[in-house]
């Protein structure tokens, strides 16, 4: 309770550091956050019991949706550099996301492996239109102290929208499940909630965000009569490149190569075992779980296990956030993979379901600090490329994220079903591998920050 009535008091007092519309811009994201966690039950749920398909199936219906995004980070990434264009693509993107639920709940119903590859590609493809414009926005309605915090706000909101919708998604779904099995029209109605929810969410920040509103022309020209933002054009900005030096240069462009090349690596090893986390539960922890005879449906017992992990990680982000813009990116990704990978490792070996799903939110929670801390060092790197530089990162990512869920399907098929851990393991080793190139590739970049914090110089 305390550390919640100092949040309360710590949000108040930073309200200067953000611009006025900055939280009715953040509130959209609740509505369109309502469907993540259904979604990303649904999709290997789906494969093994609807389409019954095997992993490397899997994996393509996984990079379906990761290749939609492959195609639309270019080009979300360039239009969000340009005037007039952020309200727009998120506009397009947020009602792109509520179609995919409802072309994925076609699919459910009549069975089409074809159609629900659509449905996750088209899901891709919006989100990644969303995103680079949206993450834009809250990097130029911040100050570059509380970018961190700004972005674990953003996570919080989807946290919340994403425990409301994971409570209703569970309560239709269990309950049509116990008492009508095999009326999938019920089961998955929660999908045509989530498309309301995206379109309303899509029209209402069209409606209401200002995307020329900043916090460096609050500071500059004092357009907003607020005594507490006013007090704030008083902190000298130390650091800062001059806007005019806001340009590629060669060396930044190396520092950006490594980097990206440690980004592409990085996302194929994220992905090489996501999509199979949800089915080893089912298949290796569940079997031996004492408490599997309490609850009589593994669908259910599943989603029970691995809800809380993104979505309670998801609403500590606020939390996490303030502390992520205490820390120096070089010293807190490379605590985050060493963490990453003893945390995957534990859980590959538990065989309680309800310990599993404890220890996967403590390692969701050291994941989101280190993308907050990943998205703060990104958000500085440049003002006037700010798209462009969250949509290459994006770009490069998918390209990765592409190949591992493939990779993945493949590994896991080659030891399925005698312990399917392979690609698990991998991916410890991997994530460890590559904390030298990440320092490196930091350390490159940190030199040519345009916005800097007492945390770059040290």
């Amino acid at each position: 309770m305390k550390l919640l009535t100092n949040y309360r008091k710590n949000k108040q007092a930073d309200a200067r550091y953000f611009t006025p519309d900055f939280e009715k811009m953040l509130r959209i994201v609740f509505w369109n956050s309502t469907g993540f966690f259904f979604f990303g039950y649904v999709i290997p749920q789906v494969a093994k019991s609807i389409l019954f398909v095997g992993g490397t199936e899997l994996g393509f219906i996984w990079s379906a949706q990761i290749f939609g995004a492959l195609l639309s980070s270019p080009l979300a990434g360039w239009l969000t550099d340009k005037s007039s264009k952020k309200k727009l693509l998120v506009l397009i993107g947020s009602i792109g996301r509520g179609t995919s639920y409802l072309v994925l709940y076609c699919a459910i119903l009549i069975k089409g492996l074809e159609l629900f590859i659509v449905g996750t590609f088209i899901l891709g493809f919006s989100v990644a239109l969303f995103w680079p414009p949206f993450d834009a926005l809250i990097s130029q309605k911040s100050y570059k102290t509380k970018r961190s915090y700004a972005f674990g706000r953003r996570f919080g909101l989807i946290g919340l929208g994403n425990l409301i919708g994971s409570v209703i998604s569970i309560i239709i779904f269990s309950t049509v499940d116990y008492f009508l099995p095999g009326m999938l029209f019920l089961q998955y109605s929660p999908l045509i909630l989530f498309f309301i929810a995206n379109v309303y969410a899509g029209v209402r920040f069209h409606k209401t965000v200002d995307e020329h509103s900043t916090i460096d022309d609050i500071l500059r020209n004092g357009v907003v009569a607020n005594p507490e933002i006013r007090a704030l054009k008083e902190v000298v900005h130390v650091h800062d490149k001059p806007y005019d030096s806001d340009r590629f240069t060669k060396a930044l462009f190396i520092a950006f190569l490594v980097f990206g090349i440690t980004v592409f690596f990085s996302a194929i090893n994220q992905t090489i075992a996501e999509p199979f986390t949800q089915i080893y539960v089912r298949d290796f922890i569940i079997p031996g779980d004492i408490l599997r005879n309490v609850i009589n449906s593994d669908d259910v017992y599943v989603m029970l296990i691995y809800f809380p992990g993104p979505v309670f990680g998801q609403i500590l982000s606020p939390v996490i956030g303030r502390l992520c813009d205490k820390i120096k990116a070089t010293i807190g990704m490379p605590i985050v993979a060493t963490l990453g990978s003893i945390f995957t490792f534990i859980l590959i070996n538990l065989q309680n379901g309800w310990a599993f799903g404890a220890l996967l939110l403590v390692d969701i929670t050291f994941a989101m600090a280190g993308g907050l801390i990943f998205q703060n060092f990104l958000s500085r790197v440049s003002k006037a490329h700010r798209g462009k530089i969250f949509g290459l990162v994006s770009w490069l990512s998918r390209i990765g994220a592409t190949i591992g869920p493939i990779l993945g399907g493949f590994l896991w098929d080659l030891n399925y079903p005698t312990t399917a851990q392979l690609p698990f393991i991998i991916s410890i080793f991997v994530e460890l591998i590559l904390i030298i190139p990440f320092i490196i590739s930091l350390k490159l970049i940190q030199p040519h920050l345009v916005e800097k914090v007492d945390l770059d110089t040290q």
